[in-house]
């Protein structure tokens, strides 16, 4: 009995001590994924915070969304403050992603284009002001609004041209850039001139195109020594040897894929990595000068910097400068400017607060990097901001004043009609005493307001007010009405910042041409990289629902809506990119057929 009893004991107290172990091992594992804990006081220039935030922060996004490879560079003034790359560059072969390693930077490849382009201005060989035809007179593109400005130089940094947002026949293959122009032959301009922002990789790709022509230098062979002023070794437009054996393997879901060439240099090929981008960052602080040289004057920097388009009604508060968007820091009010990136496999971030001489670089080997750069490049420029002044910064909340529940008769019609963005419909109406709103699978009402600001509810089971729809909430959003040059807008702000705008139209009946076409369609001059398939055009109601699935971008299937214009052409409905743009009816083969995005597609059999 002693003996048993003695055992018990024994058991006992093993039980407790396996307890004690596994209660620690928990405090240990939670201690470690929890966050650094932050100093209550700030040392000014004391980066120290910023490096351990950031690298439990980077560890953690990218283990969640499956990001292969990260690296980043803070800079303040002249000083890279630290740059540090994090998982793999090439996870089969275990080389870690450094500071030194190249990826592929997308579109942050225009800001370098347009820093081109403002050198050619600043030599007297071009005025940004005039048309690109004046320059590229091989470029014509057709046009429904006879009466708009022309393309200029500017309108084009800005995304303002109208041109298509791409002609993607072609472009992730390996068409020589020149092809471009005959593509563009055949398309539709979405937009005046000056009338909206709207995102123009094609825009940008005629800037290269026009930097050939002026400097009488192929594109990529010019850029190299701007690049090698700036210090920019490990960057080119071109895979070099050298760049070839720096560069990351591209990932796409935690698994490497092929990468594939860009037609259009200009608006996405350039090749680098975060001490190159931290060099250029430098410069552009340093106003412009590199050591004794001086690459663009100060009053050019100042230029791209400044908002250009203020005075577009239909941009809302959205700002852009020459190449650069334009935000602001919550608080302080602080400029913020800079340029993302994408390419198949890559995702890239670039951002700068110009007037405290801080920037912040990261550069993503990965699709699902897009998922992750907001949230780490936002972060480490807050910090750095922190960092540098020695005072914390915490977001102050926006206040979003709240709807009056007043509105006039008239006011409460005009919102109501059928609306569409690109790839969403909706509808407003009145019911009773309230304004109903359904937009895709979002059932809601509209909260009237005297002021125009309209605030949104939503009840579960028609029953239970909601707070939040996913992460948003619904407190935060606003509903307002724009009319300008025929349109009628209904535009959604969020925490008082723009966050889209549909447009409003009256369905009508489809015409016996587009009945006849809707079904599957096949591309038949598809690109050997890849080109979208599952091609199906369907009647949505009086418009043009076209779906598709990308394979070369995702997995998933997209979707645009289309409004029939004649018998023959259809656009893509809604404002900004991607919308406007011109989708027809064709004979080939003595078959019905659609040409769209450069590509001809026959109809299938039923």
């Amino acid at each position: 009995m002693l003996i048993e009893f003695g055992g018990e004991i024994v058991m006992r107290a093993s039980k407790y001590r396996y307890f004690v172990i596994l209660i620690a091992a928990i405090f240990i594992f939670t201690g470690c994924a929890a966050a650094p804990k932050k100093p209550d006081h700030f040392i000014a220039g004391n980066y120290d915070y910023l490096k351990e935030y950031i690298t439990w922060l980077a560890k953690k996004e990218m283990k969640k969304n499956q990001v292969v490879g990260l690296s980043i560079a803070i800079v303040d003034g002249q000083k890279i403050v630290w740059a540090q790359g994090f998982g793999y560059a090439d996870k089969k072969a275990k080389k870690p992603a450094t500071a030194e390693t190249v990826y592929r930077i997308g579109s942050i490849s225009k800001l370098f284009t347009a820093m081109a382009t403002l050198q050619l201005a600043e030599q007297g060989r071009i005025d940004i002001d005039q048309p690109l035809q004046r320059y590229l007179p091989q470029f014509s593109v057709k046009t429904r609004f006879s009466e708009s400005d022309p393309i200029t130089l500017r309108s084009i940094m800005t995304h303002h041209s109208g041109l298509p947002s791409a002609v993607s026949k072609g472009m992730w293959a390996s068409e020589p850039p020149e092809k471009l122009l005959d593509r563009l032959k055949d398309e539709y301009v979405a937009f005046p001139p000056n009338y909206v922002l709207a995102y123009s990789n094609a825009g940008m790709g005629l800037l290269g195109l026009m930097i050939e022509q002026v400097s009488h230098t192929e594109f990529c062979t010019y850029m190299a020594p701007l690049l090698d002023a700036i210090g920019m070794q490990r960057s080119s437009y071109k895979l070099t040897p050298e760049i070839e054996n720096l560069l990351s393997k591209g990932y796409r879901k935690g698994k490497e894929a092929k990468q594939v060439p860009l037609r259009d240099l200009s608006a996405g090929s350039m090749y680098s990595n975060v001490i190159d981008l931290s060099r250029f960052i430098q410069m552009v602080f340093a106003k412009g000068r590199v050591g004794y040289r001086q690459i663009l004057q100060p009053a050019t920097i100042d230029e791209m910097l400044r908002p250009q388009n203020e005075n577009v009604v239909l941009d809302f508060d959205k700002q852009i400068g020459l190449g650069w968007f334009i935000d602001y820091t919550p608080r302080e009010k602080w400029k913020v400017a800079g340029h993302g990136g994408g390419t198949p496999l890559f995702r890239t971030n670039l951002m700068i607060i110009p007037g405290k001489n801080l920037g912040v670089v990261v550069l993503t080997n990965s699709t699902e990097g897009s998922k992750v750069l907001g949230k780490i490049g936002k972060e480490a420029l807050k910090l750095a901001l922190e960092a540098k002044t020695g005072r914390t910064t915490e977001d102050k909340e926006r206040q979003v004043e709240p709807p009056d529940q007043t509105a006039s008769e008239d006011m409460l019609q005009s919102f109501a009609g059928q609306y569409a963005t690109l790839n969403m419909l909706g509808s407003v109406w009145r019911d009773d005493k309230s304004l109903d709103a359904n937009f895709e699978k979002y059932q809601f009402q509209l909260i009237p307001s005297s002021d125009g600001k309209f605030g949104v509810t939503r009840k579960f089971l028609g029953i239970f007010p909601l707070k939040k729809i996913g992460s948003l909430e619904l407190a935060k959003i606003r509903v307002t009405r724009t009319a300008y040059a025929g349109r009628e807008l209904l535009t959604i702000h969020y925490n008082n910042g723009y966050w889209f705008s549909a447009d409003k139209f009256a369905p009508k009946p489809l015409p016996d041409t587009w009945e006849k076409a809707l079904g599957a369609y096949k591309i038949i001059n598809p690109d050997p990289q890849g080109s979208p398939e599952e091609v199906r055009l369907s009647d949505k109601a009086g418009v043009l629902e076209l779906t598709f699935k990308n394979p070369l971008w995702h997995s998933g299937t997209g979707k645009f809506y289309l409004n029939p214009i004649s018998e023959i052409e259809a656009v893509t409905t809604g404002i900004g990119r991607n919308s406007g743009e011109t989708m027809q009816l064709i004979n080939f083969d003595g078959e019905k057929g659609l040409t769209f995005w450069g590509y001809r597609m026959k109809k299938e059999p039923s």
